[in-house]
């Protein structure tokens, strides 16, 4: 080791840089070495010398520098003295291995030079600095170090510290260096406990001290003391069991007396790599603490010398401890019996019950604690019921009374684990029952305790209405161990009682009555009566018994002296009525009864709580009601003796012809059902397809609506269903298809579940956040009611809506669904029905044993056919039905959005928000929307995972059931194999002859298959007694799961209700709490279910080899009975035993040869199961990645796409996003449509497999038929009898290569399952495609749509404009224009145009700088949010950071990452805004349009009115200008052009009419326009035209009167240059001037 050490100091050396060593020296002084180096126990001082002498370059100031080795930092600060020496104080530090305590510089044969200093820096050296050039008035300098080395210094002995000396200046460098060896404690103690976990009192702990001395120390360990504690009130040395093994006679272990142990242990020496091992025991007392910690430890002193003038004493130490067992509950381990709902008076339960193992169970106690800060119960008793072992330190704290519970007030201000923390005082009441001790001399383990406090409510404590609540909690050891927390509200009973009498026939005087007595509950009544009294008395009257109510009379109903009752009930829910009811008859006629009135009296009192109740009821009545009967006298004609006969015969004919009526009306019904909407086909056939489907496949869609609208209708077992149903089907196949069914309904109801709670936390998000602006007085309560109110209005008839559409359409699917299978059904049975037919046929020679075998074969593969397709079409249906049903939910939460959309307008509306508080609101809608999906998303994420791993352990039960079967049928056959052989022996040794063979052949063969039989079906009925009881079992366990998780969500939506009440609302938080308990519960549920199946499978296994071990004796009783009827023909005895022992042996070796192979089967499914979930887990991190990744994507598109568009305006936008989220929904991920989809695919593939297998099998069986048909007309030798036979051979052998391909091998299911999710992810992406074109489409559409609307636009203008030219054309002819009306008409429109110019001009910087403003201010907002999240990221990494550099780091590119944020902001800011602006302009480009077009019909009403033009002639030429209007549209533009009848007369005005050429004038501008080029003719008669025109007004003045302007409308606006190009006729007309009239 010393040679290890020196290689390591060696080693450590050449890693140092080369330095000249001829001028330095560093050397140790200590008190002794450790091989060669120099070495020192902890606390020791060492001298450290460092000589300098003779630099070679005398002129320059140098220094030296000692390295020490440290960790962490020096742990000393020194003070340099005058001489030059230093003095250093101490620091502790940790990790430190020294101490440095003075520093000295000395000179030998010379001056000390002055200047010389020394410093300890913190750097881990001790630096020594001369200023002054070395001047040879010295020989050498010498420099020592005292140094302390620090306690307890955890160091290898191999390793050794390093020292280094550094001589520098500027001209050269030296060093030197050395190592010291640290010499800490070599000894270790190891102190090992067993057991350590699970004692109970009287137990014996064995511990084991092993002492050992390190083989790689140098020295001698002598004289060591080891002494041994413990906590003598948990634990007592066991008498005897002290012992040592020393290493000087390993084998040999020396007893020791007890008092050794603590007295002290003494060895003498432990030599290097050797250990002495105690031996000790304890005994748990009684006293022990349950649940407690037993600590012992053991001390070992010894002296360690390392060199003889050196030695040290070191102290080590071991310890150990054990748990004791604790307390177990049952039943959850409490049960609090308040409801929701408390009567006064009642008594109520708190019941612990626990298993007390051998122990003490200190400061037992059951603790009430009440918020409200009063007691409102009645504590009665308290009772500790445990058998009579356990013994109580405090007397009769078993039973005690109301004396025994102490009220105290405590604080509130205590965490819970699921309430907040609450301040205020509170009421406490205690039964303390003290210490309980199961001791170990008499007691037993897991003695049950049970403790039951008896209370109630009084009238005194509490009042009717008041909601109570409790805290209950058993202490144990002084701490909570179970708690209970339960709110009720205080009811009371209230009844009330009436009587009344009516007669009780029709007759005018009645001589009977009916008297009912009617005891209810009032509208205020709150909780049960109790001991309800009822009486009633028919004094004078004769009571018909038999019509008495109730009936049949309980027995607390008594009847005093015939006329008289008491009805006694336990007790009368709220809601329930009590009715006596009875007929009468006064007595005597009525002569009893007195003149006038009689008055009859009922009565009926009641308590708040039950007789057996402990605690004072309050009692209640008698409450008392009044009738009355008055008694009248007359003298009565019967009516009936005079015409009852002709009565009679007329009622009786009324009811015949009723009955008549109904009859007809039922058979018509009947037969209408069988109309056209009824099923035609025959009953038989109907339920032949039955047969085939069974009751999994639709074929009838009435019945299918009958059992819901979901695929669990249709499901073979309740979800609730054991797997011990699916795990005894008898076939395979089945049973593995059963388990997918129990998946698919297990999937959909989870689907289900997450789709209704996203719906809801989407709706509460934004309820939530309506509420949020409430509390912060954004809006005052009125509009936040008003508008909830509307929202939650058309949520419901959302709701309603969608269920009574997706009803309608399920419908329609059953119908065509049911026709569908119905016609797949009927061609496999036309099929089966050939095949069956043609194999009849076929076997018409053959015997009935040869025809049953080959047709049992046909109908094997005829049934797995049925499966399949039933299989198929069941899997068709789901799909369709599932695929619907997703479609109504995306519906539904589309219609959903629009509604939250509205919700939200109103209240922007309603409430009046300012433009930042709006675009706050939809901002964080927005956001909180998008967490709520993505919560959603992980869950279903999270859940397919979750139900793979289910599936996947349901299948590997399946396997390991299928693998017990065939380890149970080769066991059995082994048996009946032993069998076959013992008589085959006996044969071969000629103790039995061939005849007594083959009878004894026979016979075990018969016996075997009666035990077959026997086995199966005793196996099937106590499988199904088991299924029934574990089914029951389960659908408990589930119910109280699924009550539990009730409770839990009620307990946190009334923790945040009390919330929102305090106004501490954090929507995404409540709503991620819910979403996260919801997750919980399903994953607690799901375990429940995985736990139960797993239980369920073992209790079948269980079974089934009990079955077998039963099978297994009777058959070994067979053996030996067997045998025993063979010794008469010679087999001896010992034979026999030789025989039934070999068979016993190859048994036994076939069982271990089973049970290894199961312990392997079970580790590889468990690795399979731990392989696959990783994958599982992959799987799930990738679908949310990609999930992500998709929509990032598809909002860059949006946004690419929006960004590519010219103006956009808001609700454009908002309509676009609207689409694109619609779409995105579309694309979600569906648990049970993906799961229903790839066993779908996955099927089809099989049956496309099986289907090509099958017609390869075809051919090949047609050629080996047509072969064998050769065969034997070619063979002339062969009989009969022999081609029949080859001829059934080959039949059966072709039924069972089918049956073969049918249930042949399966496709790599993994594989296949790749691809399937591989198809499926590019069907994904088609409709990703698709949704993205019709997104563009969507926009292209959009800007098509406002093309058409200018363009529309702008071609009605250019039609206005030509008709006012022309018309202004047609009255310069007439002479018109110089009338002073015109003129006064043109200049009033002149004047119009400037004002609306200058109107429309300033409307729209108007708007435009409206618009910019708030543009401006819209992204103030968002960028004064955006710098908020940037500075509380910084703030966060500030805090995050490990140290400020790594902060700077992080804040540098987290600032890089937001300046590039808040560039790309900037840029899409601009862009919206340019879009807007741009949208602003063109909406703003088509209101002037309008508006401009209204001034000009105006104007042109004006013309028409001074023309004259009549209606049919403006008629004609409005159809030729707007030919694509209607004549409504063109009746609409004619009554504003024509307002009134232009007043003329008949002669002028069929003169105008005559003289006028507008609608010519229109049709050559038409014509101009379509045709380039105009005919020769229509040009001359326009140059005519237009010399006339000019002729006319060559003598008129432009600027006077008559002057013909220019046409109104032609020039432009400086604001607007958006005219028409003028016609020709105006551009050519020479008198045309603009000077005066501008448009």
């Amino acid at each position: 080791m010393v040679l290890q050490f020196l290689a390591t100091v060696v080693f450590v050396s050449l890693l140092l840089p080369s330095y000249a060593t001829n001028n330095i020296s560093l050397s140790i002084s200590s008190d002794f070495n450790y091989g060669p180096l120099p070495a020192a126990y902890d606390t020791d001082i060492v001298n450290i010398t460092i000589e300098v002498w003779e630099l070679e370059d005398e002129t320059l100031p140098w220094n030296v520098t000692l390295q020490l080795p440290v960790q962490g930092g020096l742990q000393s600060i020194c003070t340099n003295n005058t001489n030059g020496s230093s003095v250093c104080d101490s620091m502790s530090q940790e990790n430190l291995y020294l101490d440095v305590l003075e520093t000295n510089i000395s000179v030998i044969n010379g001056v000390l030079p002055e200047n010389a200093s020394s410093v300890v820096n913190k750097t881990g050296s001790v630096n020594f600095y001369f200023k002054e050039p070395w001047n040879n008035t010295f020989e050498s300098i010498v420099i020592t170090v005292s140094i302390q080395l620090k306690p307890n210094i955890a160091f290898s002995l191999e390793n050794g510290v390093l020292f280094i000396a550094n001589l520098t200046n500027d001209a050269e460098t030296a060093s030197d260096n050395a190592s010291l060896i640290i010499v800490s404690s070599p000894v270790t103690v190891v102190m090992d406990a067993t057991p350590y976990q699970n004692l109970e009192a009287g137990d014996t702990i064995n511990y084991t001290i092993s002492i050992t001395h390190l083989s790689d120390d140098l020295g001698n360990v002598t004289d060591l003391w080891v002494y041994g504690s413990h906590n003598t009130p948990e634990a007592s040395l066991v008498p005897g069991s002290v012992s040592i093994v020393l290493p000087t006679n390993p084998f040999n272990r020396t007893a020791l007396s007890d008092a050794d142990y603590t007295g002290g242990i003494y060895i003498s020496e432990l030599a290097s790599d050797s250990t002495a091992t105690i031996y000790v025991s304890l005994r748990v007392r009684d006293g022990a603490k349950v649940g407690d910690i037993i600590g012992a430890d053991v001390t070992v002193n010894y002296q360690h010398t390392a060199a003889a003038n050196k030695s040290n004493t070191f102290t080590e130490g071991g310890y150990d401890f054990v748990s004791l067992k604790s307390v177990t509950f049952q039943n959850s381990g409490t049960y609090l019996s308040l409801g929701s709902t408390l009567n006064i008076g009642t008594t109520e339960t708190a019941r612990f019950e626990f298993q007390l193992p051998l122990g003490t169970v200190p400061g037992c106690a059951i603790q009430f604690d009440f918020p409200s800060g009063v007691v409102p119960f009645e504590f009665v008793k308290g009772e500790v019921r445990a058998p009579a072992s356990l013994t109580f330190l405090t007397p009769n704290a078993k039973l005690v009374d109301s004396a025994g519970f102490i009220s105290s007030p405590v604080s509130r201000r205590r965490k819970r684990s699921d309430r907040m923390k609450r301040a205020g005082p509170a009421a406490r009441v205690t039964y303390t029952i003290g210490t309980i001790t199961n001791p170990s001399s008499g007691g037993s383990s897991g003695a049950n305790v049970t403790a039951v406090v008896t209370f109630g409510p009084t009238a005194n404590l509490v009042s009717v209405g008041q909601t109570i609540s409790a805290d209950v909690s058993l202490i144990l050891n002084g701490a909570p161990a179970f708690q209970a927390q339960q709110s009720a509200v205080i009811t009371a009973p209230e009844l009330s009682i009436t009587k009344s009498v009516q007669a009780s026939d029709n007759s005018t005087n009645p001589d009977t009555v009916n008297f009912t007595v009617t005891v209810e509950h009032t509208g205020t009544s709150t909780g049960p009566a109790y001991q309800v009294v009822i009486n009633d008395a028919a004094e004078n009257f004769e009571i018909q018994f038999g019509s008495l109510i109730p009936s049949p009379r309980p027995s607390s109903f008594t009847i005093i002296q015939d006329e008289k009752f008491e009805w006694i009930v336990a007790s009368l829910p709220v809601g329930q009525t009590l009715v006596l009811s009875y007929i009468a008859k006064p007595r005597g006629d009525g002569a009893k009864l007195v003149e006038g009135d009689t008055y009859l009296n009922a009565s009926v009192k009641f308590y708040s709580a039950p007789p057996s109740s402990q605690v004072t009821a309050v009692l209640y009545g008698p409450y008392a009601a009044v009738t009355c009967v008055k008694r009248e006298e007359n003298e009565l004609t019967n009516l009936l003796l005079q015409h009852g006969f002709t009565v009679l015969s007329f009622f009786a004919a009324l009811i015949l012809g009723a009955v008549i009526v109904f009859i007809v009306f039922v058979v018509w019904m009947k037969l209408s059902k069988k109309g056209v909407s009824g099923d035609v086909r025959p009953a038989s056939a109907l339920e032949e397809m039955r047969g085939y489907g069974g009751q999994t496949v639709i074929l009838n869609a009435n019945e299918a609506m009958r059992k819901g609208d979901s695929i669990t209708g249709y499901s073979s077992v309740p979800p609730e269903e054991s797997i011990v149903y699916a795990l005894t089907l008898p076939d395979k196949m089945a049973m593995y298809r059963e388990l997918d069914n129990q998946d698919i309904v297990s999937t959909i109801t989870v689907d289900k579940d997450i789709e209704n709670e996203r719906t809801q936390a989407l709706k509460d998000a934004t309820i939530l956040l309506v509420q949020s602006l409430r509390i912060n007085n954004d809006i005052n309560i009125q509009v936040e009611e008003k508008c909830l109110a509307t929202f939650r209005k058309l949520t419901l008839q959302i709701t309603k809506k969608q269920d009574a559409e997706f009803h309608k359409a399920i419908a329609d699917v059953y119908q065509m669904i049911s026709v569908k299978n119905r016609e797949k059904l009927e061609q496999l049975i036309v099929k089966h029905r050939a095949e069956k037919q043609e194999m009849r046929r076929k076997l018409e020679g053959a015997s009935d044993a040869e025809r049953k075998e080959v047709m049992g074969l046909l109908d094997q593969q005829q049934n797995t056919e049925k499966s399949e397709l039933a299989y198929m079409l069941k899997l068709e249906q789901d799909e369709e039905t599932e695929k619907l049903r997703k479609e109504f939910a995306i519906r539904k939460r589309m219609a959903l959005k629009d509604a939250q959309f509205q919700l939200l307008e109103d209240v922007k509306k309603e409430g009046r928000l300012h433009e930042d508080q709006a675009e706050w609101l939809i901002k964080e809608h927005q956001q909180n929307q998008e967490s709520v999906e993505k919560v959603y998303d992980d869950e279903i994420s999270r859940q397919r995972l979750i139900l793979e791993e289910k599936l996947s352990r349901r299948r590997a039960l399946a396997v390991a059931k299928e693998s017990q079967e065939e380890m149970h049928s080769e066991l059995l056959n082994t048996m009946a194999v032993h069998q076959l052989q013992v008589v085959d022996k006996l044969a071969k040794q000629d103790i039995i002859d061939e005849d007594q063979l083959e009878r004894c052949k026979e016979e075990i063969k018969e016996e075997m298959l009666k035990s077959k039989e026997r086995y199966d079906k005793e196996r099937t009925r106590q499988e199904g007694e088991l299924q029934t009881r574990l089914r029951d079992l389960k659908k408990q366990r589930l119910a109280q799961k699924a009550k539990e998780h009730q409770a839990e969500v009620a307990e946190l939506e009334k923790k945040q209700k009390e919330q929102q009440t305090q106004g501490q609302i954090a929507p995404l938080a409540q709503l991620e709490a819910k979403a996260t308990l919801l997750s919980h519960q399903r994953s607690e549920l799901t375990e429940l279910e995985n736990e139960i199946d797993k239980e369920h499978a073992k209790e079948l296994e269980q079974l089934r080899d009990n079955v077998a071990l039963e099978t297994k004796e009777q058959l070994r009783a067979k053996e030996v009975a067997l045998m025993e009827k063979l010794k008469p023909e010679g087999l001896t005895s010992e034979q026999m035993d030789k025989i039934l022992k070999q068979h016993t042996k190859d048994l036994d070796r076939l069982q271990s040869a089973q049970d290894e192979q199961k312990r392997e089967q079970q580790n590889n499914l468990k690795d399979k199961l731990a392989k696959r979930r990783q994958e599982w887990h992959q799987r799930k991190e990738d679908e949310k990645r990609e999930q992500e990744q998709l929509r990032e994507h598809e909002k860059t598109l949006v946004k690419k796409l929006l960004d590519g568009q010219a103006s956009v305006s808001e609700e454009e936008r908002d309509r676009i996003l609207k689409e694109h989220e619609k779409q995105m929904v579309k694309l979600e991920n569906s648990l049970t449509l993906n799961k229903l989809q790839q066993k779908r695919m996955l099927e089809a593939k099989l049956a496309e497999k099986r289907e090509r297998q099958m017609e390869q099998l075809q051919k090949k069986q047609l050629r080996e038929v047509k072969k064998e048909e050769k065969r034997h007309a070619n063979d002339d030798e062969e009989d009969e009898e022999e081609g029949h036979q080859s001829t059934i051979a080959m039949m059966k052998k072709h039924a069972e290569q089918k049956m073969s391909v049918l249930q042949g091998d399966k496709i790599k299911l993994e594989e296949e399952m790749d691809k399937i999710r591989s198809d499926m992810v590019e069907e994904r992406a088609n409709a990703l495609k698709e949704q993205e074109e019709r997104l563009g489409a969507m926009m292209a559409g959009m800007q098509m749509e406002k093309a058409r609307e200018l363009a529309k636009i702008e071609e009605q203008q250019k039609a206005i404009h030509s008709l006012k030219s022309n018309l202004m054309d047609e009255l310069g002819d007439q002479g018109k224009l110089s009338d002073p009306e015109c003129k006064k008409v043109i200049e009033k429109h002149q004047e119009q145009q400037d004002v609306l110019s200058k109107k429309l001009a300033a409307e729209r910087e108007k708007q435009q700088n409206a618009m910019q403003k708030r543009l401006n201010e819209r992204v103030m907002l968002r960028e004064s949010t955006m710098v908020q999240q940037h500075e509380e990221e910084l703030r966060s990494i500030s805090k995050s950071a490990p140290n400020k550099i790594a902060a700077r780091m992080r804040k540098a590119a987290r600032k890089i990452r937001q300046n590039m944020e808040k560039e790309q902001f900037r840029e899409d800011m601009e862009k919206e805004t340019t879009q807007l602006i741009e949208d602003l302009k063109r909406q703003f480009e088509v209101k002037r349009l309008q508006v401009v077009q209204d001034q000009e019909l105006n104007f042109i009403a004006g013309l028409v009115r001074l023309g004259e033009f009549t209606k049919p002639e403006l008629r004609g030429v409005l159809q030729t200008l707007f030919p694509m209007k209607s004549a409504e549209q063109t009746e609409e533009i004619l009554q504003k052009l024509y307002t009134d009848t232009p007043k003329t007369n008949k002669k002028e005005d069929l003169s105008v009419s005559q003289a006028s050429n507008l609608g010519e004038r229109i049709k050559a501008t038409a014509l101009d326009s379509v045709s380039p080029t105009a005919s020769p003719a229509a040009g001359r008669a326009k140059s005519a035209k237009r010399r006339s025109v000019k002729k006319r007004n060559s003598q008129v003045d432009l600027g006077k009167p008559g002057a013909r302007p220019e046409p109104v409308g032609q020039s432009s606006t400086p604001e607007f240059d958006e005219r028409p190009p003028r016609s020709k006729s105006a551009k050519s007309r020479p008198g045309s001037s603009a000077k005066k009239f501008k448009s």
